[in-house]
């Protein structure tokens, strides 16, 4: 799961009902919501450091290591997600997602904020917008709105 990036597989284990440094390069947020996949351990091994912690799935498909230090099991005061990379998503996702009246409105909103700028230097609206429509996404998915098998997978 961690050897590639899954935006895919990660909407479908973060759905309503599903049990279960980023290599995408964005740092993680404290308070991000993330799905641990593995325990690490030192298991004794003669080392420099100490890297036990859990591998995680983040929202936008990445995998991260989070070390025992900076893991808590109290619950953040809020709990934030990362970014969603829209042209990431697979096809047959996005199409399904953009059915969704209130994404779509959203999609749209930040379209005319962004005026079709997508990467680099972008407007404080753009980010504004950018945000909420990634939110509508995250809110749907919560919510177990419908969505395709994963396309892609490990």
């Amino acid at each position: 799961m961690c050897d590639d990036v899954y935006p895919d597989v990660a909407l479908a284990m973060f759905k309503a009902g599903t049990r279960g440094a980023s290599l995408l390069g964005d740092k993680m947020e404290r308070g991000e919501e993330v799905i641990a996949l593995k325990r690490r351990d030192n298991q004794g091994e003669f080392q420099v450091g100490d890297n036990a912690g859990y591998d995680v799935l983040r929202w936008n498909g990445a995998c991260a290591t989070i070390h025992d230090g900076d893991f808590s099991r109290e619950p953040p005061r809020e709990i934030l997600h990362s970014k969603i990379e829209w042209r990431r998503l697979g096809l047959d996702l996005r199409k399904a997602l953009e059915a969704e009246p209130s994404i779509a409105s959203a999609q749209e909103a930040r379209r005319k904020a962004c005026k079709g700028r997508s990467f680099g230097e972008v407007s404080r609206d753009c980010e504004v917008f950018d945000g909420r429509f990634i939110d509508e996404i995250v809110r749907y998915v919560q919510n177990g709105g419908a969505l395709p098998p994963p396309t892609r997978q490990p």
